[in-house]
């Protein structure tokens, strides 16, 4: 049976900005990869951009991770799964409130204040807590996150 899996990875290419197929590494940077054989590693500038690999990659029954500068930083994000499409989010910057399904069947809309505890557990734990169905983000100047992660 003929395999469709390289044409969609070049559809996938095509529709996608930055790529790449190297290893993907965790913030301690070179020599601590956090993924070793994905199938694309996108460098995401805006919403559309992050919407259109999503749809590429559903089209293609592909496992999206999103990899931002405060979450899934670790070592155990993915699983080497060339079936994995990474999208970095770093070019989308800040997150500035964003609607939780928090299983009431209601949505609860946090908003971003860096003085509320809620706000805080929320957004360091993002898709943990709940499943996020609604995001604002807002640009601020970039800022560096430093994770020492010891093996």
């Amino acid at each position: 049976m003929l395999s469709l899996r390289p044409l969609r990875l070049l559809a996938a290419l095509a529709l996608s900005g930055t790529v790449g197929a190297e290893p993907y590494n965790t913030f301690d940077g070179p020599g601590f990869p956090a993924c070793h054989d994905v199938a694309a590693v996108h460098d995401a500038r805006s919403v559309d951009e992050i919407q259109s690999i999503v749809r590429v990659a559903a089209a293609a029954c592909w496992k999206v991770h999103a990899s931002g500068k405060a979450h899934r930083w670790h070592d155990t994000m993915c699983s080497d799964d060339p079936g994995t499409v990474i999208i970095r989010t770093e070019g989308v910057n800040v997150i500035s409130g964003f609607d939780l399904a928090a299983g009431t069947r209601e949505l609860r809309r946090l908003v971003r204040d860096d003085g509320d505890d809620e706000w805080l557990s929320a957004s360091t734990s993002l898709g943990l807590l709940s499943v996020i169905v609604r995001m604002k983000f807002k640009i601020y100047p970039d800022s560096k996150v430093y994770v020492d992660q010891k093996r």
